[in-house]
């Protein structure tokens, strides 16, 4: 069951047409959120866990990531999302990795923004550290981190907030 469920995935994400991915037309139906970056979602066929690609958001045991969460909850919550394949297109724990779009909108985008996640740090390492890990252009979420940090919003208005990588480091 595992492995066809793997198939499957892989042929999502790599021998399916890429138009299929690149706009607004197929879309997947969002089940269920199981934390700030990570949902089941379906195609109408197989549920499969997503995990959104540029972003990390707080864990659940860390400061925000019920908050995390819920806003991504009520964001996704029975939307129909399209997903653009990034890197091998899924990740080490088996989710399907990619970028999140919902009605045009990135998702990550957004949730950096409102200071509910940090830029995706490969390593726990600052851009441009490690910048060959990254197979998308980073700057417009790095830049969307730095502008909710400035402006203090939820997770940058604690002045001693910890990465999500840094936490994981440290508890897990």
């Amino acid at each position: 069951m595992k492995f066809r469920w793997f198939a499957y995935v892989l042929f999502l994400f790599l021998l399916a047409p890429q138009s299929a991915f690149a706009g607004e037309d197929y879309k997947y139906k969002v089940v269920s959120v199981l934390d700030g970056d990570t949902f089941i979602a379906t195609d109408s066929n197989i549920k499969f866990r997503v995990r959104i690609a540029a972003m990390d958001a707080p864990e659940k045991g860390q400061p925000y990531g019920k908050v995390a969460q819920h806003r991504l909850k009520k964001i996704l919550s029975g939307q129909n999302i399209a997903i653009a394949s990034v890197d091998k297109g899924v990740d080490r724990y088996g989710r399907v990795l990619g970028q999140v779009s919902l009605n045009g909108k990135d998702v990550a985008l957004d949730l950096i923004g409102e200071g509910l996640a940090t830029y995706y740090r490969p390593f726990c390492k600052d851009y441009p550290a490690d910048k060959e890990k990254y197979n998308y252009d980073p700057r417009p979420y790095i830049a969307a981190e730095k502008e909710a940090r400035n402006l203090k919003k939820n997770m940058w208005s604690d002045e001693h907030a910890t990465l999500p990588c840094e936490y994981r480091r440290i508890y897990k």
